[in-house]
């Protein structure tokens, strides 16, 4: 539960909306984005991308040319 906390309201209502089996995968990610920026990025993008209703690829392409990282 202290995982999903740490996420932004994005994220929250991802996680929400996701499966049972959708959650372990979550689960996975979300744990491993703090031992990997890179999996931090990918939720970020995919939990953007469910909340606007956007591709995931274009949430990726977008996040690529504005990041500040």
């Amino acid at each position: 539960m202290h995982i999903v906390l740490s996420f932004d309201a994005a994220t929250i209502y991802l996680y929400l909306r996701l499966t049972r089996y959708q959650h372990v995968f979550m689960c996975f990610l979300s744990y491993h984005s703090f031992l990997f920026p890179r999996f931090h990025t990918l939720v970020r993008v995919y939990s953007v991308s469910f909340f606007f209703g956007l591709p995931p690829d274009f949430v990726f392409l977008f996040h690529i040319l504005f990041a500040r990282t």
